[in-house]
């Protein structure tokens, strides 16, 4: 009996021993497992920084090196035996540094000079670019623009030029009508008023193309879209700089043409802004009375449809100096334009001139919806066929 129960005893305590020595492991096994863990994460951060530290140092190699470039060149002075440096090694590093310095301060003293040079030039402009008055008076104030011959002053004035236009967009589309949805229309008016004819006309398209494709087609094809006459008898330049074209056109009965256009885009929208430039000379009439130039200002606001088409809003604002007599007169306008004012009364020609310009505008309308959907059909069919 006993020795039965001595046999059960070493069965229940040698049960326990194993158990014991089972969680032991186990505990030791865990926590060998998470000191590794824990040494391959400390071996991935700092390979990591030292990743990060190289790439952070070649970037400041660069930016030294872009910001002067004759300090990167510079040699390190010699050392002693005895690891110091000398008073010569020091006097010499000092000179060094004194000719970069001065050699910066030179760079700099050019760089203001001109600066100051370029403020003045377009103090000069700003105070011959009048204000041109508006009639009826609008939310948007309209410059007189003109280009200059100096490059710097002719990029800044497209810019500034056409950043004014965009900045009072929402101001050109605030009296837009929005009762006729996503459908097509036309609505305009135009006064003729002491000697100024304003004509406001507000637009919308549908084109079946993405609105990338419009852009694009106001971008590199708007030489096409300004006029609805034959384009081979018109000379046409274009001058391009970061996001801005200029189209300068010859027309053939020598009059002369500039329209500045600039592109911002915005998600899911892009705004097209469209100036008139006017000329350098001062136009005057008969009497030696000076006359401002025309004024025409154009916004274009594209938007995607959910359809993939492109809904295009425009906002045209035009403004127009009619001379007292003789060329550029309200009598010589008509004329050009087909109408003949003579035998009409006084009183009656500026609402007969009007009548007729705002059939000629709904005409033109017309002809230019026709022009555009061409060329932007044509235009996608180049570009699906080149990709």
């Amino acid at each position: 009996m006993q020795t039965e129960e001595s046999s059960v005893i070493e069965e229940i305590d040698c049960g326990l021993v194993l158990d014991a020595v089972n969680k032991v492991l186990m505990r030791r096994a865990y926590f060998r497992e998470k000191q590794r863990s824990h040494r391959r994460r400390e071996r991935d951060d700092i390979h990591q920084l030292r990743k990060q530290a190289e790439e952070l140092e070649t970037q400041a190699q660069r930016l030294r090196l872009r910001v002067n470039p004759r300090r990167m060149q510079s040699r390190q002075p010699p050392e002693d035996s005895d690891g110091g440096l000398s008073w010569h090694a020091i006097a010499a590093m000092f000179r060094h540094e004194t000719r970069l310095t001065l050699a910066e301060n030179a760079d700099l003293v050019k760089t203001l000079r001109s600066h100051c040079s370029l403020l003045t030039r377009m103090q000069l402009w700003v105070a011959h670019n009048d204000k041109v008055p508006s009639t009826p008076p609008t939310s948007i104030r309209w410059e007189k623009v003109m280009l200059s011959d100096d490059p710097a002053i002719r990029k800044l004035t497209k810019e500034w030029a056409t950043q004014q236009m965009y900045h009072n967009t929402a101001a050109a589309f605030q009296a837009f009508p929005t009762s006729f949805d996503s459908n097509e229309f036309s609505v305009c008016d135009l006064t003729v008023s002491d000697l100024w004819v304003n004509f406001v006309d507000y637009s919308q398209y549908v084109w079946h193309a993405p609105m990338e494709v419009a852009a694009y087609v106001l971008r590199y094809h708007l030489h096409e879209l300004l006029s609805t006459r034959d384009m081979s008898s018109v000379g046409v330049s274009l001058e391009w700089t970061e996001n801005t074209v200029l189209v300068q056109a010859k027309l053939p009965d020598g009059d002369s043409a500039a329209v500045v256009v600039a592109h911002f885009h915005e998600a899911g929208r892009c705004v097209v802004v469209m100036r008139q430039l006017q000329s350098r000379d001062i136009l005057r009439d008969d009497d030696g009375v000076p006359v401002r130039d025309g004024q025409s200002l154009v916004w274009f606001d594209l938007r995607r449809a959910d359809d993939g088409r492109t809904i295009g809003r425009v906002k045209t604002l035009s403004a127009m100096h009619l001379k007292t007599s003789g060329e550029g007169s309200m009598e010589a306008v008509a004329m050009k334009m087909g109408l003949d004012l003579t035998d009409v009364p006084l009183p009656d020609r500026d609402e007969t001139f009007r009548k007729f310009c705002m059939t000629k505008s709904k005409e033109s309308e017309v002809q230019i919806r026709s022009l555009i959907r061409s060329v932007l059909e044509r235009v996608q069919t180049e570009l699906t066929v080149g990709s």
